[in-house]
């Protein structure tokens, strides 16, 4: 006795016709319906990630750091994946006032390691800023 369905060739293909095109994944990072959190995520590392799929730095998944779309807003451009943003202090807390950004990730090290580098490398400094 065999359990569960089991469908012939042709319903198959039936059902992907049917079915092509359209998104039938059961997550529902996709669907705004049952168990939407508003596309505001945190991953393993404690960053907080907001969908939005048409950012030209998204991920395969459509979500982008806080931190970046933080600091995009405040210098007025998108980000180069070449610049860095820098925490002061917790990774959750994403204002501005809590966030630098920096030219090179040779910069940002330099910042972490000495607590400073070449001010021209410093695209955005959270400590200036006014709320």
């Amino acid at each position: 006795m065999r359990k569960g369905s089991h469908h012939s060739e042709k319903s198959k293909d039936k059902c992907k016709k049917a079915n092509q095109g359209k998104h039938t994944s059961p997550s529902t990072e996709f669907k705004k319906g049952y168990g939407w959190k508003g596309g505001r995520i945190v991953n393993g590392d404690g960053y907080i990630l907001i969908y939005n799929p048409t950012h030209p730095s998204c991920t395969k998944r459509g979500y982008v750091y806080e931190h970046r779309l933080v600091v995009e807003q405040q210098i007025g451009r998108f980000l180069l994946s070449t610049e860095e943003v820098h925490h002061l202090g917790d990774r959750d807390n994403n204002g501005p006032q809590k966030l630098m950004a920096f030219s090179n990730p040779s910069a940002h090290m330099k910042f972490e390691r000495y607590k400073g580098c070449d001010p021209h490398e410093i695209i955005f400094d959270g400590r200036k800023f006014n709320a």
